[in-house]
């Protein structure tokens, strides 16, 4: 039966919309997609049919078939050609957790081999990188020599990424038994009404999906420099329209009262579901929602007859830790030219000789990463910026020296709150910080997220003002406990022992205003929040270059304190969570 001969029919833009109407066509796409043993959820027509509706303005669907002598269909590669830049992909693209195909299994091959060659005519790419093909799947196919004599050459990259078994009882218990998440789901449980709920509701997902997309370009931009709701505007229509088919799409949000902590959006079957997209509220970064998320959507898969999580291909540490088992998977790159396979075959030549030679020498790879990454954000950076602009931050940072200015208010004495209104004030309001605009390739949104992610994982407290959609002004507020057998610095400034301190610290103000105005409000707002008379005093940090601010503290009851009188526990609150004072 492998020799048979399958013809192949390559649909592109109306025509392919013009198919999907045929009901019988339809039928015979799910029919195959039952019979198929490997992962297809991502080629079956809920996916694609979603994705293909709301990226038409982006990328043009094209459908692969395959017709045997009966012209019956008995293979499909569902793709799309980008508008912007004429690269080919599977639907879905990077949305797609996995990039695969339908087909008669017995016909696979010459499918694949036929379907990889007429798309090479149809298409004349130089490369294409496929995602990775779906656990399951047979890859023989790739060293197929009828894809060599048509000019098409492989290569492809391995990876075992883990998947939980959800009736893995040892492995569910050791995850449970966590002292620390117990820990964390307690507290939680003691501040409300905390559970996770399968949502199924399309308008449920609508009404909620602005707060999820926040929390998802927060961290995202955070990390990786990149929003991907605000970068893509389909994004979140196509993700409220895959609730059109609940049964293909494992939608659950992790609710605190009325507020979402965390939330899940992964493609399922009836037996597994695959790990999608996934964020949780920046606020909440200390709790480790991430982490309580699996823990309870394991519990909820369970209930609902599951078998198995499929953690999908990264290298993530906590996929690693969620695991129980592994499976092998493959991402192929085909090349349509000879030249281009060798020279990427000397280009992994070189790779793996230079990270022998590193290993050899015990350099620090990772190390080594970074410091790459850091050159490249500067060059990126300062292409931004003028060269008196690049030499001035560079002569500031080489130079220049920051130096703070510590004040203190004492306990019992109140304040002289000469600003009384504070009410655009917001407390612990993360998507304030996405309105921020920068002036400067230096001091991008990007940098301002990651500041505040790492704030807000220590717990800190921010308040920020908003004035016309931009962010004006924002301080962190936050405590530390003081180390037990101070030094008598810390005892003159008035801190019991092991007593909190209280630490306000790294201010912005948008230039733009009128900065003493702004920062009365905020700090306002910041001391009628945690003044009282058994308290300990409260510290402000300040950037000496504002001496604007300066004076503000001082009408409010602030004492400047000299370094003598600088706590040690102060002091060593700087260096862990104090950024930069923002001009």
């Amino acid at each position: 039966m492998s020799s048979v001969h399958v013809t192949i029919r390559i649909l592109r833009g109306k025509d392919v919309f013009n198919t999907l109407t045929d009901s019988d066509f339809l039928a015979s796409w799910q029919s195959l997609s039952l019979r198929q043993k490997m992962t297809t959820v991502i080629q079956e027509p809920p996916f694609v049919l979603t994705w293909y509706e709301h990226y038409l303005n982006t990328h043009e669907p094209v459908l692969v078939l395959g017709y045997d002598a009966e012209s019956r269909l008995i293979g499909l590669i569902p793709l799309s050609f980008s508008r912007n830049d004429g690269r080919l992909a599977h639907a879905g693209d990077w949305q797609g957790e996995y990039h695969g195909w339908i087909c008669e299994e017995h016909l696979e091959r010459n499918f694949l081999v036929e379907a990889m060659i007429a798309i090479k005519n149809e298409f004349h790419p130089r490369q294409w990188t496929w995602r990775w093909i779906p656990p399951g799947a047979h890859i023989d196919w790739l060293h197929s020599k009828k894809l060599a004599q048509n000019g098409i050459f492989v290569k492809y990259i391995r990876q075992r990424p883990p998947f939980l078994d959800l009736r893995a009882e040892e492995k569910i218990k050791k995850i449970m038994r966590n002292k620390s998440i117990k820990s964390k789901i307690n507290r939680y449980k003691k501040r409300g009404y905390f559970h996770l709920e399968r949502i199924t509701s399309r308008e449920k997902a609508e009404r909620w999906f602005d707060s999820l997309a926040a929390q998802c370009d927060f961290r995202q931009e955070a990390i990786h420099g990149e929003a991907p709701f605000e970068n893509d505007p389909n994004k979140k229509k196509f993700y409220i329209a895959r609730m059109r088919y609940p049964q293909n799409n494992h939608f659950s949000i992790l609710w605190l009262n009325d507020e979402p902590i965390a939330y899940h959006f992964g493609a399922c079957d009836d037996s597994t579901v695959y790990l999608g997209l996934t964020a949780y509220d920046p606020v909440e970064s200390r709790n480790s929602p991430g982490t309580v998320l699996f823990v309870k959507l394991i519990e909820l898969l369970r209930q609902e007859g599951f078998t198995r999580f499929d953690l999908t291909p990264g290298e993530d540490e906590y996929k690693a830790r969620l695991g129980s088992d592994h499976h092998e998977v493959v991402e192929p790159t085909f090349y349509f030219n000879r030249r281009d396979k060798l020279l990427r075959d000397v280009s992994d030549l070189l790779r793996k000789t230079v990270k022998y030679l590193v290993l050899a020498l015990r350099i620090n790879p990772k190390g080594i990463k970074q410091k790459v990454a850091k050159l490249y954000d500067f060059q990126k950076r300062a292409r931004n910026s003028g060269w008196s602009e690049t030499f001035v931050h560079v002569s500031s940072r080489l130079f220049k020296r920051k130096k703070d200015r510590y004040f203190r208010l004492a306990p019992g004495t109140g304040h002289k709150n000469h600003l009384t209104d504070s009410k655009g004030v917001h407390t612990q309001r993360y998507a304030d910080f996405m309105l921020f605009r920068s002036t400067s390739p230096w001091r991008i949104r990007a940098d301002i997220l990651r500041e505040a992610l790492a704030h807000y994982s220590r717990g800190e407290i921010s308040y920020t003002v908003v004035k016309n959609g931009v962010l004006t002004a924002y301080g962190w507020a936050g405590r530390l406990s003081r180390v037990k057998g101070g030094s008598l610095s810390a005892n003159r400034s008035g801190i019991g022992e092991n007593n909190e301190v209280l630490v306000l610290h790294d201010f912005y103000v948008n230039p733009q205003v009128k900065s003493s105005k702004v920062f009365s409000q905020v700090l306002t707002k910041m001391v009628n929040d945690h003044l009282s008379p058994a308290e300990n005093p409260i510290f402000l940090i300040l950037s000496s270059k504002r001496a604007d601010l300066s004076k503000v503290a001082r009408e409010m009851g602030f004492e400047p304190l000299n370094k003598s009188e600088i706590p040690e526990v102060t002091a060593g609150f700087m260096p862990a969570c104090v950024s930069r004072s923002h001009p």
